[in-house]
């Protein structure tokens, strides 16, 4: 999973005293330049991965988080992940149905697919429970929350006005989009929820809520530009009685 794949690769490299900033700005890195590379200090670098896949640290049921603890894999920490971790998911498939014309999308939900890396590790570094260092390289930016907001204006520019609610409908690529923000409000409420001890960031919590916006106004915007015809809900009349 995309989520523990970027946990495990911080560890790692907490390990080795190097800091990472963004999980979002990863990059592949040849062997060959491993150390030469590794004292670069505004990056986190993924590290290609030539042992085996599993590690059976989690066989007794219990993972561990940036910060060193271990934790239950029943705990709440980790619905907040894997939901985010499936949306980013569900982000990547809509974006592979969105047509290629779209460009600006395709560009934009790559981006927030790099974010939700971004918002993984903040879950994982609990702001109460982890040291400076650990804090301010996972600290989440509030300039992605204006991102969002800046891409929905620019969307309502082109959309015609909402006056009725709409099914998810307007081709494969809206489709997806809407099925991406249902999950997104799922992931929100598991951030929302999590207990105090092991909150995240405040700017996460915005972003979460934006993201859910984006996506629905994004959807919207497919349809509009692939020219598809959006259904509007009209109240069924029961068939049956009874």
């Amino acid at each position: 999973m995309l989520t523990s794949n970027a946990i495990k690769c911080s560890r790692l490299l907490g390990s080795l005293n190097r800091p990472i900033v963004s999980v979002s700005k990863c990059h592949p890195l040849p062997f060959p330049s491993l150390h030469s590379q590794l004292k670069q200090r505004n990056s986190l670098i993924i590290i290609p991965h030539r042992g085996k896949v599993y590690t059976k640290t989690g066989d007794k049921g219990t993972s561990s988080l940036f910060n060193g603890e271990r934790r239950p894999k029943t705990d709440p920490i980790f619905d907040a992940l894997g939901d985010t971790d499936e949306l980013n998911n569900a982000v990547g498939i809509a974006r592979e149905f969105v047509s290629e014309n779209e460009t600006q999308i395709h560009q934009q939900l790559e981006q927030i697919q790099n974010v939700l890396l971004d918002v993984g590790a903040n879950i994982a570094t609990p702001r109460n429970r982890s040291d400076e260092k650990r804090l301010e390289r996972t600290a989440f930016a509030e300039g992605h929350v204006t991102d969002l907001e800046h891409w929905i204006d620019e969307m309502e520019k082109e959309l015609p006005p909402l006056r009725n609610f709409i099914l998810p409908s307007g081709g494969k690529g809206a489709v997806f989009l809407h099925s991406a923000r249902s999950i997104c409000r799922r992931a929100e409420r598991a951030v929302v929820d999590l207990p105090e001890e092991v909150a995240t960031d405040e700017a996460v919590k915005r972003y979460m809520n934006r993201l859910s916006d984006y996506l629905f106004v994004a959807a919207r915007y497919s349809a509009f530009r692939e020219g598809k015809k959006e259904i509007v809900h009209n109240k069924p009349t029961p068939v049956t009685r009874g």
